[in-house]
């Protein structure tokens, strides 16, 4: 999502997974943004044991993606 600054995003997360009662997958640049992002959920109505962090790979993407894909 574009054009959201700050807190915005993660706010807008949350209330998707709340009006769509449905699971919600954000994905970031950077772990250090995953896990701002996992402590914030909980100050916009989630239950910490309703967010999970899925860790990061060190795979090279080129490594990961068939030769002609990229």
């Amino acid at each position: 999502i574009e054009g959201l600054a700050g807190v915005s995003k993660t706010y807008l997360g949350a209330a998707l997974a709340e009006q769509l009662g449905r699971t919600v997958l954000i994905v970031t640049a950077t772990e250090d943004g995953a896990e701002r992002i996992v402590n914030d959920l909980p100050a916009f109505g989630l239950q910490p044991e309703q967010v999970g962090l899925y860790a990061g790979t060190d795979a090279d993407l080129h490594e990961m993606i068939p030769e002609g894909k990229l």
